[in-house]
């Protein structure tokens, strides 16, 4: 995730099953804003985000 957004804070951070494997629901600060993420639990790829 660092390297899709650069100085980002995570505020929230919860694992997940999907159907495919685990994944992170993260929610995030990046310069005042709040958006949200989901990343692969087992390979670190951003799968989607806001």
């Amino acid at each position: 995730m660092a390297d899709a957004f650069p100085c980002a804070r995570v505020t929230e951070a919860e694992l997940d099953e999907r159907g495919d494997g685990p994944i992170w629901e993260m929610k995030f600060d990046l310069g005042g804003r709040e958006r949200e993420v989901d990343v692969d639990a087992d390979n670190g790829a951003v799968l989607g985000s806001d």
